[in-house]
């Protein structure tokens, strides 16, 4: 009798094990990596940052939310008292989708000339990188590899404005309520689904 139960419990044990690791493999899509530029401008009433001090929260940011690790910058307006404008050139990922990857190796025709003046070879599908992914949610009140805090709220309204259109993200939690000339009490509440690489 008892061995009937200990059979009948690690039959049922696979079959969970076997359930659980389909779900996994469902939920995780293959992607390929997008190049992507975006301009980030910051004008603050309340908390001011370096160009630097800037750099360096939008490299944790857009690593958490699935950009690719080498992420460059540009500066400029970095004087005090200006309104620092960072040109960021990085990778994201997207669905390797049919038309997705038509999209990345379609090139217009100053695309094909500067590469043919610098005699290099324009990536074809095959030429891709692809890799696992899957849609993660990131709190940006709560994840501390973030690093943020309430005073960085109007940073965080910056980042949900500016970067998180250009990347495979969809906003599940906007609640972000920033006061000019006042620190917000608590972190802003910012949530987004982000396509992120399996590491």
């Amino acid at each position: 009798m008892f061995e009937f139960i200990r059979r009948w419990q690690a039959i049922v044990f696979v079959v969970g094990l076997c359930c659980t690791l389909t779900l996994q493999a469902a939920d995780t899509i293959e992607a390929v990596w997008k190049p992507q530029r975006a301009t980030f401008v910051y004008v603050g009433q309340t908390t001011f940052y370096t160009c630097v001090a800037l750099e360096q929260k939008l490299t944790l940011v857009l690593r958490v939310i699935g950009a690719h690790e080498d992420i460059e910058f540009d500066r400029r307006d970095c004087r005090p008292g200006g309104s620092p404008r960072l040109h960021v050139r990085f990778k994201s990922p997207i669905e390797a989708t049919d038309d997705n990857i038509r999209a990345l190796t379609t090139y217009d025709a100053e695309e094909v000339l500067v590469a043919q003046l610098r005699t290099i070879e324009l990536p074809t599908a095959a030429d891709l990188e692809r890799f696992p992914a899957s849609w993660k949610e990131i709190s940006f009140a709560s994840d501390r590899r973030l690093r943020l805090s309430a005073a960085d709220c109007e940073f965080v309204e910056h980042v949900r404005r500016q970067l998180v259109p250009h990347l495979s993200a969809r906003v599940v939690t906007n609640r972000i309520f920033c006061t000019p000339g006042r620190h917000a009490v608590r972190a802003p509440r910012f949530v987004v689904s982000a396509l992120v690489a399996e590491r």
